[in-house]
């Protein structure tokens, strides 16, 4: 028997003037720190909170974040339709929003200082990522409004429609995890996984739609629910492109462009 408990990492981040007005790399630093530091918490399903310091005042404007289980959160609501993790979705969107425009701010910041080369295609690359993350969260919040019209309508879903979801949201969850780990160490071990795991997603979509439609015509499932899984199905699917976008963000090129650009390159030999 082992005693699992989920600890509470609190961390505090100097917001004072002397961190970014005097040496911008300084302040870039605190703030990777602090991100990696959250990172290694959310990847073992820890809790964290952020504390902004500035002179004697230590402010929370973000709540507490919980382990890396915020989509999977969203697609269980359609199963409990629990309005308190209904809420909970929209309560973490609003902290992803918020953190969305407070960190692009910062960047925007960083930005105008006089950075080396790699510094600056880097802060260029966070702009994206912090998009991509922003958009799995707007991903997760239509995810919750579809499992709140499922309850006001009385809405279900056929057995085999709830086991081709939670399949394909396994391989969504898995690239969700392998590329934020590829972004956080800056480590090419996963490349080709993330690949291979976005061209099945990307086909499984592609397959779930069209038994998607032969249920329908089978009346297996009612148009209202094939509507709202066929949203849900395009959601994930999306979600798994934002995902690959986050780990490709520390290349110099996409590789899948890459590869077409060097056939293209090889047929005109």
């Amino acid at each position: 028997f082992t005693d699992e408990r989920q600890m509470h990492v609190q961390i505090y981040l100097d917001c004072s003037g002397s961190m970014g007005k005097v040496n911008p790399r300084k302040g870039a630093y605190a703030v990777a720190v602090a991100a990696a530091i959250g990172y290694l918490a959310i990847h073992n399903m820890d809790k964290v909170s952020y504390h902004l310091v500035r002179g004697d005042r230590a402010e929370n404007p973000f709540g507490t974040i919980v382990g890396k289980n915020a989509f999977f959160r969203a697609m269980n609501t359609l199963v409990t339709r629990d309005q308190k993790e209904i809420d909970e979705v929209y309560k973490v969107e609003e902290n992803i929003n918020f953190l969305n425009k407070e960190i692009t701010n910062y960047l925007v910041h960083l930005n105008q200082a006089s950075l080396p080369t790699a510094d600056v295609m880097r802060i260029g690359a966070l702009f994206h990522v912090v998009n991509d993350i922003e958009r799995i969260g707007d991903h997760a919040e239509n995810v919750a409004d579809s499992a709140v019209q499922m309850t006001n309508d009385n809405v279900t879903f056929s057995k085999q429609g709830e086991l081709d979801l939670s399949e394909m949201l396994d391989m969504v969850l898995k690239i969700l995890d392998e590329s934020i780990e590829m972004f956080a160490k800056n480590d090419l071990q996963h490349l080709q996984e993330i690949i291979d795991i976005e061209n099945f997603i990307d086909q499984e979509e592609r397959d779930l739609q069209q038994k998607h439609v032969e249920r329908l015509t089978r009346n297996e499932c009612t148009p209202e629910a094939g509507m709202i899984f066929s949203d849900l199905v395009s959601g994930l699917e999306r979600v798994a492109d934002h995902a690959t976008n986050i780990a490709f963000s520390i290349l110099d090129e996409d590789p899948e462009e890459k590869a077409a650009r060097e056939a293209v390159a090889g047929a005109e030999k």
